[in-house]
């Protein structure tokens, strides 16, 4: 199955209040046609005003807030314009600068550190953006923590957005307790109702979707979206919200319920940030994964297509979200059958993976694995073995190794040895394979096992032995 791409709403960046100071300068009147204008939906020419506004700015000189303030509001409304590789010099710029005016501690330096831990988030650089949310975290608990306090609301968004970060890099026993402190704060100071709290509750079904706790994920989603649309909202929230619970569904086989809300999303996230923007783009490549698992196969290419597309002028190819369309899209055709294009994909995916997570990660040894299928299916045994044998190298290594991986990566070596008439090495290896699934009580694994071990005896006419094998899935 294709791995989801579930959109995960990041908490809104915690910015230092804009504040006009003395006359209406140059600077005042930029920053207010900026906002006028962004109101409007006029996006360049916001940005023009930003960008004058910064220019004013810098006649003030680096001893004037103004300046590492409007760096850092600049940055952020680039953020939000999903144009995270034009943000990143803005936050680094300002960060000094408030350090020098303000002191290492202050709580400017803590949200400029953490909106470039988002921008590094973004950009799969997750050993860099871990490092600048916990310095923000580190900051704001070191000053005073009143009851909805500004720092203590701003301590939430960090700790929701590292939470995201760990869950997105597979560290879910780290992210479940940040979410829920989180959630215990905005509940508190908004209500258990309010659109806040919901932000929070959204991340925290996402992190149970990716645990399997899909009941617990689905009456999150379904809150959520009713808080949302209770508030009125009608944009990238509420597209977010409806993203999730469409592919959750999708994930469940509710495809029909699931194709209505993944259509919705779409048609909000581009009805307000533009068919260009990374959540449209993540809408579009969920819909397409939609049809793939209804084997819609001509309608989700396109779509996949698109996606990715839109992934590699929005991230990079070496992005961990990219390294993911690859994957997706590399299934698709081999489903088809367009085994060298699916090779392509499937190898550009584990490069930007290896890049992202290292050479050891489970997610290289899944694309690894994915990469075999298609050297087998299309009879090139040498080098799925290759690759098969790069995967179980990754899985034996990691503790973390879910045992079915290990025992399905085992087996289907085994199933190859097998093909090739090379029962001396198939045969420990469906030993092994049984032993582990064994040993974790996984019955179903065991079984498969057996099965395929019993199918490659008589594909080797040695039938007595396979039928030795089959009365061993009734002891």
């Amino acid at each position: 199955p294709m791995p989801a791409s579930t959109f995960v709403l990041w908490a809104a960046l915690t910015l230092p209040l804009l504040a006009a100071e003395g006359s209406l300068d140059d600077w005042d009147l930029h920053i207010t046609r900026a906002a006028n204008l962004r109101h409007q939906g006029k996006i360049d020419e916001t940005i023009t005003e930003w960008r004058a506004a910064l220019a004013a700015a810098e006649k003030f000189g680096e001893q004037d807030v103004r300046l590492p303030r409007t760096l850092n509001n600049f940055g952020a409304l680039l953020h939000e314009l999903g144009r995270y590789k034009e943000e990143e010099p803005f936050y680094r710029r300002a960060l000094p600068l408030w350090a020098a005016l303000e002191g290492p501690q202050s709580l400017n330096v803590a949200a400029a550190s953490n909106n470039l831990a988002e921008c590094l988030r973004i950009q799969g650089r997750f050993v860099e953006a871990e490092q600048s949310y916990l310095h923000a975290i580190h900051i704001r608990e070191s000053q005073p923590l009143m009851a909805g306090s500004a720092n203590t609301l701003s301590l939430a968004t960090s700790r929701n957005n590292l939470a995201s970060l760990y869950r997105a890099v597979g560290r879910v026993k780290e992210a479940e307790p940040l979410y829920k402190q989180a959630l215990e704060t905005r509940t508190a100071a908004f209500g258990a109702d309010s659109p806040q709290a919901a932000a929070i509750l959204n991340n925290l079904g996402s992190l149970y979707t990716a645990t399997e706790r899909s009941d617990e994920a689905e009456a999150l989603f379904r809150r959520v979206v009713a808080i949302r649309e209770k508030a009125g909202a009608k944009g990238p929230e509420l597209a977010a919200s409806l993203n999730n619970l469409g592919s959750l569904l999708r994930q469940r086989g509710e495809f029909e319920q699931a194709e209505t809300l993944l259509r919705r999303a779409l048609e909000t996230w581009r009805g307000s940030v533009g068919d260009e923007h990374p959540d449209a783009a993540a809408a579009v490549s969920n819909l397409g994964e939609l049809f793939y698992a209804q084997q819609r196969y001509e309608e989700a290419e396109p779509l996949m297509r698109e996606a990715m597309t839109l992934y590699e002028k929005i991230y990079g190819s070496t992005h961990p979200l990219t390294a993911t369309l690859y994957f997706n899209l590399g299934t698709l055709f081999r489903v088809q059958e367009k085994f060298s294009g699916s090779e392509v994909l499937y190898k550009k995916s584990i490069a930007a993976r290896e890049i992202v997570f290292g050479p050891s990660h489970p997610l290289v040894a899944e694309a690894f694995e994915a990469l075999a299928q298609t050297y087998f299916l299309s009879k090139r045994y040498s080098q799925a073995e290759v690759a098969l044998q790069s995967a179980l190298t990754i899985w034996e290594k990691d503790d973390r190794t879910p045992p079915k991986d290990l025992t399905r990566c085992l087996t289907s070596l085994a199933d190859l040895y097998a093909v090739e008439r090379r029962l001396d090495r198939a045969t420990p290896l469906y030993e092994r394979s049984i032993e582990v699934a064994k040993r974790n009580d996984d019955s179903a694994q065991v079984s498969k096992a057996l099965s395929h071990w019993a199918a490659a005896l008589r594909q080797n006419r040695r039938d007595r032995e396979a039928r030795e094998v089959e009365l061993r899935m009734f002891r």
